[in-house]
């Protein structure tokens, strides 16, 4: 008798202390603690012709209530970057063509705002919350810019499969160099 008195007590609380309750967060998702890294990425092409190029890779935490965040049709963008280069102590966008007086001067990234697509970050499926760190990276290959150095900071924000879009954060400021 004393054995299973001491077989329920240990029972009832392994049942009362063991389970762990799920977090409650928002179903839209929110990001947080931003980061960069910069890689200098060398490329061979057809002729021994070598290209460098910096690669950037963002780094943030996420935090979803339902666990929807990511897809596997790569057509439907989820992962919203907007790029600002650092002209005269002012982040300003960059854009392909700008003009200066009548005289036209040709700034050329492969993509302006480097929009993407991230795979489904809640693998099994089941609705519930979700947490963790997504790294995506963007490629700068600057075509023709007269600067050596560019600074440049990143604005983020991601959208769930149920259309609900993240608060926005700003990388910190990230040099790329014009190889």
């Amino acid at each position: 008798m004393k054995q299973l008195r001491q077989i329920l007590f240990f029972s009832l609380f392994i049942c009362v202390f063991g389970c762990k309750r799920p977090p409650e967060y928002p179903i839209t998702p929110e990001i947080s603690n931003v980061r960069v890294n910069k890689t200098l990425v060398k490329q061979v092409q057809k002729g021994d012709l070598v290209v460098m190029f910096d690669s950037v890779t963002i780094t943030c935490d996420f935090k979803d209530g339902n666990g929807d965040l990511g897809t596997q049709n790569t057509s439907d963008n989820n992962f919203f970057v907007q790029v600002q280069r650092k002209v005269n102590n002012k982040f300003v966008d960059v854009y392909d063509t700008i003009y200066v007086g009548n005289t036209l001067v040709i700034e050329r990234i492969d993509k302006i705002d480097k929009f993407g697509t991230f795979f489904p970050l809640n693998p099994d499926g089941r609705e519930g919350p979700i947490e963790g760190t997504l790294n995506y990276g963007v490629s700068f290959n600057f075509l023709k810019l007269a600067d050596k150095d560019i600074t440049l900071k990143m604005s983020l924000q991601m959208k769930d499969n149920s259309g609900n879009l993240s608060n926005i954060l700003e990388t910190p400021e990230v040099i790329i160099k014009n190889y």
